[in-house]
């Protein structure tokens, strides 16, 4: 493989190591503080507090100024404010690659999945297919809690 080439795979996968892997942490921050307000873990006196060990503990990060409690910085994301459930984005960011070696696996591709293409696969396209039609087949708004 060229340098070039070589250069432009790692830029591309590193583009998408940091748009998926790193979103990861995030996505399951959000409801981990969510289901411990829920559950009572979490009381009113420490939703910022409890916040910022949350995205300490699972993105390594901290505040730039000290966040008190005078602070609701969890209000700064939309779902949490309107009561919306986040999983479904942690898991989507998963989910995806799996449907993607599985249509990969029906055109009987067998190197790096990176390099996989699908396009025109009639296999592919039927399984997908499928895959859109359960989908189809079920409510697509969850319960509120």
């Amino acid at each position: 493989m060229p340098q070039a080439s070589r250069e432009a795979l790692i830029n591309a996968q590193m583009r998408m190591a940091l748009d998926k892997v790193a979103f990861l942490p995030f996505g399951l921050m959000i409801d981990r503080w969510r289901w411990g307000v829920f559950d009572g873990s979490i009381g009113p006196d420490r939703y910022n507090q409890a916040w910022w060990e949350l995205k300490a503990k699972y993105q390594g990060v901290a505040p730039v100024t000290p966040r008190g409690e005078a602070f609701f910085d969890p209000g700064a994301k939309y779902h949490v404010a309107a009561n919306t459930p986040y999983t479904r984005y942690f898991l989507s960011h998963i989910l995806q690659f799996q449907f993607y070696k599985s249509l990969c696996d029906a055109t009987g591709y067998k190197g790096p999945l990176y390099a996989c293409t699908f396009y025109g696969n009639k296999d592919a396209g039927q399984k997908f297919w499928s895959m859109l039609q359960r989908g189809s087949s079920q409510p697509s708004t969850s319960p509120r809690p």
